[in-house]
This record gives structure tokens, C-alpha cells and sequence, in this order.
């Protein structure tokens, strides 16, 4: 069963013994996978060929809109795109609120180039405020 390609928890079930003591007779009588067996199917082995997939459908998506499509985590999807870099290109940036997203597609062209902010706000001090109300409030006081 093991040879044939069967998980360890299949096996463990039809035969009554704990994966544990599969394992051991694994190692004792040195058995091997099948040429091409993947092993442990995680969603990260699998989820780059259906990341290229929704990308050749759309042309392009964000980060955001890949983890709809394919219904998991941001981290997973993150850590294809950086894995499969050479393979990707940013099209163009989408202005939010915050901070451009990047929309991502197949190909090995240059990215666009991510857009200059184009206003930052200024960060208010409050000390230096309140310095200005009470050098403000004295010089009114002087003056009575």
C-alpha cells in the first residue's frame, strides 16, 4: 500500500495500527514512494499552478483579489508570487487610500513603475501646537 502511492493515515486505518508504528516498518524494511509521489500535499505545493491559472483567465489581479478567487490566506499567496518571481510582472499600480496595489500577471517584461506619492501628509506635533497656543495666549495677555 505504501509503495502504491497510499497515505500514512489511509494505511493506518485498514490495517488498525498507528501511523507511528507504519512509519517504523517503513524505515525497517525500507520501502519507497513511487517516482514522482509529491509527498505531503499543502496548500502551498499546490497552489501556484492554480495562482498561473486565474492569472491567464484574468490578465491581471491583485494580492487581494488572487486570495478571493482561490479562497485562501494572503501569506500563501505572497509566498507563490515570491517563490515564482521570474515568472511574474507588475502590469500597473491601482490608487487606494492608503498605499497603490500592485496588479500582478504572467510574463517576464519589466514592472510598472510604482507612482510617487503624490501628497504626504504632514505629521502634527502636538507638542509644538500646544507651545503655539500658550506663546499665543501670553502675548494676549501682555497686551491688556
Amino acid at each position: 500500500m505504501y509503495e502504491a502511492g497510499a497515505s500514512l493515515r489511509e494505511i493506518a486505518a485498514e490495517t488498525g495500527v498507528s501511523a507511528d508504528a507504519i512509519r517504523r516498518a517503513v524505515g525497517r524494511w525500507k520501502l519507497h514512494r513511487p517516482t514522482g509521489h509529491i509527498g505531503v500535499e499543502t496548500r502551498e505545493n499546490l497552489i501556484w499552478p492554480r495562482i498561473r491559472i486565474a492569472l491567464q483567465q484574468s490578465g491581471g489581479m491583485s494580492i487581494y483579489e488572487l486570495c478571493n478567487v482561490l479562497e485562501t490566506h494572503k501569506s500563501t499567496v505572497l509566498k507563490a508570487i515570491a517563490q515564482h518571481r521570474g515568472e511574474l510582472h507588475i502590469v500597473r499600480w491601482v490608487p487606494t487610500t492608503r498605499r497603490p496595489k500592485a496588479i500582478w500577471a504572467l510574463g517576464t517584461r519589466m514592472d510598472a513603475p510604482k507612482p510617487i506619492a503624490v501628497r504626504v501628509r504632514k505629521q502634527s506635533n502636538p507638542f509644538a501646537q500646544m507651545a503655539a497656543q500658550l506663546s499665543a495666549s501670553e502675548a494676549g495677555a501682555e497686551l491688556c
